[in-house]
């Protein structure tokens, strides 16, 4: 075992990806800065610098947002923070999201992950001193990048790392509901790993139905 995350190649690094959660609020999509959100590291960091509980959470920073807007606003913000989190939480409330909105849902957790979980996973790297190729990790279960993603999405600012998420194992009503595979959101993801070629992200589940998942 090795924590936070294992060389599988000279070239490829695994991570489960949760250190992410600490960056989040840098490029929220409501654009607040981090401030001193749980002392986040902002150069060379070890594990760690990223494992104390202390300091506001994305949850609490949000409800305090929408307890100071007025209330059409706070409502609009609140879904807003709920959809946001459900990318990094596995359990995040029903109350908001109904399945006859999963193409929106997913939709909307897609352009979080590109906007926000991507850039937040390769600063996490960059402190942890971290000089892979490509970084694979799951957290946020969003398969890619998959053809139509634009590459620099999933890349840094020099194009490397370059990043691979493993999707989602879980038939997710809110987020697949009426869809057909392939799909970002689509159980049974994963990656395909060898020595000579680039990780490739592949949907094993694809040709099942939802009927057979559910």
């Amino acid at each position: 075992m090795r924590y936070p995350g294992v060389w599988l190649s000279a070239r490829v690094w695994a991570t489960h990806g949760h250190y992410l959660n600490r960056d989040l609020l840098r490029a929220w999509s409501l654009g607040i800065t981090h401030g001193h959100l749980g002392r986040m590291p902002e150069e060379a960091a070890r594990p760690i610098d990223y494992e104390p509980a202390g300091g506001r959470s994305l949850r609490s920073a949000h409800e305090a947002i929408s307890g100071a807007l007025p209330g059409p606003l706070a409502g609009a913000a609140d879904r807003l923070g709920v959809l946001a989190r459900v990318a990094t939480m596995a359990k995040a409330s029903r109350k908001l999201l109904r399945p006859e909105l999963a193409r929106a849902n997913s939709g909307l957790l897609s352009l979080q992950t590109k906007v926000a979980s991507v850039p937040a996973l390769i600063h996490v790297t960059q402190c942890l001193g971290i000089e892979a190729d490509y970084v694979l990790f799951g957290h946020v279960h969003r398969l890619g990048p998959l053809p139509g993603d634009d590459e620099a999405d999933w890349e840094g600012a020099d194009g490397k790392p370059r990043i691979v998420n493993t999707g989602s194992w879980i038939y997710e009503p809110l987020l697949v509901q009426d869809v057909t595979p392939p799909h970002p959101y689509w159980p049974g993801g994963a990656a395909i790993l060898d020595d000579e070629t680039d990780p490739e992200p592949v949907g094993l589940l694809d040709a099942l139905p939802a009927s057979a998942l559910q």
